[in-house]
């Protein structure tokens, strides 16, 4: 028996339009599941199960679980609306419970509510704010109401200080409420500060007359019900108390790092579980034994993207997570346990990339979930503590592969895939698409000899942003100096730092620095070195007060050629251009919403997703198949989901998914993601353009490199042109000579 309380409400995500978002704070843990966190026995694992719901779950107010076995849920879809769910089974089926709700004001919704153990409700409720920069928060002095087990409600008046004016700004009243079965209520009370709202007070009421019976200050926390046992999580201090119901003040204190969302607290048998992104566990009250329960490596909550949030042991050996998707619903997932399967897949397969990077965690988490047979170990080159720079990584992964040790399906981006290609490393894939599925344009560059040995899964197009007088007049490196010297206010928002626009440049123009034969053509390389400098000078001189603003820098970590541009900085009214990549519907979208344009830089240049598989892999079959699930139109249509958009970046390179991408979607979803969408003949644009693609952007990280290190000097101003080129010929002719 338990009672959970969540946040108030999934904040504003932050929308990134050309989608490859690159900062995921989980990510170096994402998948990180060493075997001494394994259980000691080798049967037994917790199987996971996706429970759909008929409505979607965009506020969960309350999970609980009542003396009579049933299950209740009570949440919010649409504001203004509230459904309460019930199962008899454990949670593994719901069905929605009957609830009115005539009793709600008109324009009003749901702030916060709880059911206790018996079934009766408790809500508080403000009218939805009528500034659509609000995005309808429940604002003004709430109202109260308690619903009885049949569905009648009353409305209540709590023992409250009296509102402020300040206060209706934000919304005055009982947040986080949680009911307990003796009929107490307990709630914080958020008042407004400044621009924001924070939690005031500790309160609990009678539920029935609305009498406070105690109230205590006890700073930021968030409040929770276990076996209607009351604790306070403390912010500032990672410390877990439990509070007396009956006065309020502290019983004791625990150290906890874990939000009390994300734990559940079983009192009479003296356990604690809770849930971070590597998996679920069960620990002591004092946190000093924990056991793995539930492999996050094996479980939907380790994917990029997914917030853990409330966990609720139903018993033992089954577990319900609500896990918060980009999309802003939450999805409840079941985790059951089966002492007959295996605690880990018999099969494994390891993905290797140089590089952090989310589509491919994204591909990675997708093919675990339906391939739960398989034991995917994601491999990151530069996360290793061992290794101190790519070329020690590439080395070390050379060294691997020479051995027959090396991983399974090998991420080629950053790494020196033609090299591969040429010394026999790279298995046939020719298998693992149809022809007439794909856009075979961007097959051919990874063919050798008719065959297959690696396969874009996505690609992007490197473009130049803006008014379409601007633009349209860039077809080289030159063009764009031109149109950046002629344009007095113009700034670069590059989302890679300064030094970065160098790398940025080479891998678009490379076709001009490196003829068909391989030879490197001195005389193009200086005018590329020299074009980069004039356009980084004229950045710095401009007299836009935005110069310079826009250089970010960017994670060591990450791959560097899946950055992330807002269109929006190329709007007409501030900004004449930008550079970046087009890499989704989205990103179109936003272009003509500022009533942009868009070039390709180098026309037939783009930028794939790049992977191969090892000729010496022992698991041939299973690295086929990822390749081939990769390459599906159902994984490639996923790209484009609600809860993939914003972390996947690129378009896909099966035909039926891209059309797919080009569906207008519906208009609740526009709302959600702020667009208008674009007219038919941007699409045959793009159509058109993509029908051109034939040359892959150089993205050999031994090559950026060198061409970034000696350049840097130039750029300062520090070193000629003619020594920087030197070094980069010198360098790279023995290089591509090995």
């Amino acid at each position: 028996m338990k009672r959970k309380i969540s946040s108030l409400f999934l904040g504003v995500l932050v929308f990134f339009i050309l989608s490859g978002c690159a900062g995921d704070d989980r990510g170096e843990t994402k998948r990180e599941n060493s075997e001494n966190q394994q259980t000691a026995s080798a049967m037994g694992r917790y199987i996971e199960e996706k429970i759909d719901l008929p409505v979607s779950v965009t506020t969960l107010f309350d999970l609980r679980s009542g003396e009579d076995g049933q299950m209740r849920m009570l949440f919010e879809d649409e504001p203004g609306s509230l459904y309460l769910y019930g199962s008899s089974d454990e949670g593994a089926k719901w069905n929605e419970q009957k609830l009115k709700t005539d009793w709600l004001p008109e324009n009003y919704r749901v702030a916060a509510g709880c059911v206790d153990g018996n079934g009766n409700i408790f809500v508080c409720a403000g009218e939805m704010a009528k500034d659509p920069m609000a995005r309808k928060t429940a604002v003004g002095i709430y109202h109260y109401y308690q619903i009885d087990k049949t569905g009648n409600a009353k409305e209540v008046s709590l023992e409250l200080p009296a509102a402020k004016g300040e206060y209706l700004l934000m919304g005055y009243g009982l947040m986080q409420s949680a009911l307990a079965d003796d009929g107490k209520l307990y709630g914080i009370l958020y008042k407004a500060s400044g621009e924001g709202s924070s939690p005031d007070k500790v309160y609990c009421f009678d539920s029935e007359s609305g009498k406070k019976i105690w109230s205590a200050d006890m700073g930021n926390v968030d409040l929770a019900l276990f076996d209607n046992q009351l604790y306070a999580y403390v912010y500032e201090k990672d410390m877990l108390k439990h509070i007396d119901t009956e006065t309020g003040k502290e019983l004791e204190e625990t150290e906890c790092p874990y939000d009390i969302t994300n734990i559940d607290i079983k009192p009479e048998k003296n356990r604690v579980y809770y849930c971070d992104a590597t998996g679920i566990y069960g620990t002591d009250p004092e946190m000093g034994i924990r056991e793995l329960l539930v492999d996050g490596a094996l479980s939907s909550f380790s994917r990029i993207g997914y917030d853990t949030g409330d966990l609720f042991c139903v018993k033992e050996d089954v577990f319900l997570l609500m896990l918060g998707s980009v999309s802003g619903d939450w999805e409840l997932y079941r985790y059951k346990y089966d002492p007959s399967v295996p605690t880990r897949p018999d099969n494994e397969l390891t993905v290797y990339a140089l590089k952090e990077n989310p589509d491919i965690d994204t591909l990675v988490s997708d093919f675990q979930e339906k391939h739960p047979e398989v034991y995917v170990r994601y491999e990151v080159g530069m996360q290793s503590e061992s290794i101190k720079n790519e070329s020690d990584a590439i080395n070390a992964l050379n060294t691997e592969i020479a051995a027959g040790n090396g991983p399974d399906v090998l991420v080629l981006n950053n790494l020196p895939w033609e090299s591969y290609m040429e010394k026999g490393i790279l298995a046939d894939l020719g298998s693992c698409y149809e022809k007439k599925e794909v856009y075979e344009n961007l097959f051919l560059p990874f063919e050798r000899e008719g065959i297959t040995r690696a396969v874009p899964v996505a690609f992007k197009i490197p473009m130049a942003g803006g008014e379409k007088s601007t633009v349209s007049n860039i077809h080289s490196a030159e063009e764009l100096l031109e149109e950046v010297k002629a344009t007095e206010e113009t700034v670069l928002p590059l989302c890679i730092s300064e030094e970065k626009l160098i790398r940025f440049m080479s891998s678009v123009y490379w076709q001009n620095v490196q003829t068909e034969d391989g030879s490197l053509s001195r005389e193009n390389l200086s005018r590329l070195l020299e074009t980069v400098k004039q356009i980084q000078d004229c950045i710095k001189s401009s007299k836009s007060e935005y110069a310079n603003s826009f250089f970010w820098e960017e994670d060591e970590n990450m791959d560097s050629f899946y950055e992330y541009f807002d269109a929006s900085f190329a709007s007409s009214d501030i900004f004449a251009m930008g550079l970046a990549y087009l890499d989704g519907t989205d990103s179109l979208a936003y272009l003509y919403n500022y009533n942009s344009s868009w070039q390709a830089l180098s026309e037939g240049t783009f930028s794939p997703l790049l992977v191969g598989i090892s000729q010496k892999s022992e698991r041939m079959d299973i690295a086929e198949e990822f390749v081939r699930f990769s390459l599906s139109e159902e994984e490639q249509k996923s790209f484009d989901s609600p809860d993939n958009r914003v972390f996947f970046s690129g378009f896909p390179v099966n035909k039926k998914a891209l059309k797919n991408m080009e569906k207008k979607p519906s208009k609740s979803d526009l709302e959600k993601r702020r667009l208008q969408w674009p007219p038919e003949e941007a699409f045959l644009e793009l159509e058109e353009q993509i029908q051109k693609l034939k040359t892959p952007a150089m993205e050999d990280n031994i090559v950026m490199n060198t061409i970034e290190d000696s350049a840097k000097p130039y750029l300062a101003g520090e070193k000629s042109l003619d020594t920087a080129v030197n070094e980069i010929m010198q360098t790279l002719e023995l290089y591509f000579a090995e």
